[in-house]
């Protein structure tokens, strides 16, 4: 059958919000030597992320919820254990990216997703 997205994925602590920041910056600029920024969207459980605020402009930040039914050429997913609370977020958002997905959050959103996979 056909084959889903490339899925990358980076564990932060619980509420680690300067490691999760950092990663998200790292997977960017990893993505953006093949893929232009444009084509990158992030997504938050929480759109309310402390990081959110210094993204490039170029791409696009948005919610989960307020993404379904949308996809991208390449989505970095970040949670802070808010999949423990609603899996079918995590099945929404790790079902939106066309060519890669990369998958920032705690030992247990990551775990989840996993499942989901």
């Amino acid at each position: 059958g056909p084959r889903g997205p490339q899925v990358n994925f980076y564990q932060f602590d619980d509420d680690d919000f300067i490691k999760c920041e950092k990663l998200i910056r790292e997977e960017i600029a990893r993505l953006s030597a093949t893929i232009e920024l444009k084509d990158i969207v992030v997504l938050a459980a929480n759109k309310t992320l402390p990081m959110f605020q210094k993204l490039p402009p170029e791409i696009e930040q948005e919610s989960v919820k307020r993404f379904k039914g949308l996809d991208s050429r390449a989505v970095i997913l970040v949670a802070n254990g808010e999949f423990s609370d609603d899996p079918e977020l995590a099945y929404v958002g790790s079902t939106r990216a066309r060519s890669v997905l990369s998958m920032i959050g705690t030992k247990s959103d990551i775990s989840i997703v996993k499942k989901g996979r």
